[in-house]
Order: C-alpha cells, then structure tokens, then sequence
C-alpha cells in the first residue's frame, strides 16, 4: 500500500508532530496558571486598591490629592477604631486608615489608602505645645507613631 519512501517520511514526521503538540500544551498550560497566579494577586490587592509600605508611599500618594506643608509628618496608621468612637475627626475612618500629623502646621489630615481619599482635614488644637494625645513628639522621629493616638481635643475641623 505505502511505499518505503512513504512510511520513511511518516516516521519522521510523527514524532515531530508529538513534540510539536505536546509543546503547544506545556506552553497553554503554563500561559494559563501563570494567568491565574496574576488575577490572585490583583484579587489579594484588594481589587486594585492601594497598598502603600512606607511613609514615604504615603506621603506621596497624599501628595497626589492635595498641597501638603513643608514638613515631614507623623503618620499613624489606625487600627482600633473603639479608641475613636464618638470622635467627629474619626466618623468616617476605617481600620488601616493613615492620620498625617504636621505638627508645625498645626494640621493633620485623615487619609483612607485603599480607597485612596482624604477622609478629613483638620486642625491641631496645640494647647500643650509639643503633644498629640499626651505624647511628647519633641523627641519622636516624625516617622514612629506616638502612642496613645490624637484624641478629639487634639484636632477640630475648623481653621
């Protein structure tokens, strides 16, 4: 039926087409997991939303919504929300919000990172010079978070 020349050429064509096909498969299959891997990260990025690793992410991103004064802030990152019930500076603040306290500027200003918004912006009612909420911020690097955090005789909405 064949002739030689024949079932020559179709044992050499048939195991390149097995390499060829099973090629193609390892190349679909690794261009699809690696497809998932990507969308479970985006999902684990909380949809899209901001994922800021330093002060500085935060600064900048800040930055981008509004003219900050010329100096480096204290950023505190909330992550109780009980301390702050009742607070009209914290009513819309979430856990992993950021508080920038400009000292010198007497302002701070409630940022929420994953939904990347100001949330509020007030001032610092400065009636014990140096403190925010009892902590003395004369000796705290700007960056460390001063502990306890701002109560609500520390800041008011007004200017």
């Amino acid at each position: 039926m064949f002739s030689q020349n024949k079932k020559q050429l179709l044992k050499f064509i048939i195991p390149i087409l097995i390499v060829l096909v099973v090629s193609i498969a390892g190349l679909l299959s690794y261009t699809i997991s690696n497809n998932k891997s990507t969308a479970l990260k985006l999902n684990n990025n909380t949809s899209g939303k901001n994922i800021l690793n330093s002060d500085e992410d935060v600064i900048n991103a800040v930055k981008k919504l509004m003219l900050l004064p010329d100096e480096t802030p204290t950023i505190i990152t909330i992550n109780d929300l009980t301390k702050y019930q009742g607070q009209p500076f914290f009513a819309k603040a979430a856990v992993g919000d950021k508080v920038l306290v400009f000292m010198n500027s007497k302002k701070a200003i409630l940022y929420s990172p994953s939904d990347n918004l100001i949330i509020e912006v007030g001032a610092i009612n400065n009636q014990t010079a140096g403190q925010v909420a009892g902590s003395n911020t004369n000796n705290v690097i700007p960056t460390q978070m001063p502990s306890p955090l701002p109560t609500p005789s520390d800041f008011s909405t007004e200017y």
